[in-house]
């Protein structure tokens, strides 16, 4: 991800609504801390945890749980500081129309990896 921040950050407090998608069905609808959501997927807070005003920019590598069925999945995260202001919005669509194979080029456990940046 590339943005702007209008004031400096502290990435520790951010707050994250998940809602993950299947359809029109809801499967999941949560808050996460910033720091646990990136936990739960494989991927910690790295960098500055309190960058200031300013450019910044930043990747994690998720990994996502072998539990998500084959299907089509969008999900909506929206992202808040501490203060309440809008921190992030990302809407991002998956396609698991199939499983991968435990190969060694895949970590050989058959784990599917998101990496996003922007």
């Amino acid at each position: 991800m590339t943005g702007h921040l209008k004031e400096p950050v502290d990435l520790t407090r951010v707050t994250c609504n998940v809602i993950m998608k299947f359809g029109p069905v809801k499967m999941l609808d949560r808050k996460y801390m910033l720091p646990d959501l990136l936990k739960g997927m494989g991927a910690k807070l790295s960098g500055h945890l309190r960058p200031a005003a300013g450019p910044w920019r930043q990747t994690w590598n998720l990994q996502l749980p072998e539990a998500v069925p084959v299907a089509e999945h969008r999900i909506l995260l929206r992202a808040r500081t501490d203060s309440g202001k809008n921190f992030l919005a990302l809407d991002i669509t998956l396609n698991f129309s199939h499983r991968f194979r435990p190969s060694p080029t895949n970590g050989g456990a058959g784990a599917r990896m998101l990496h996003g940046s922007r």
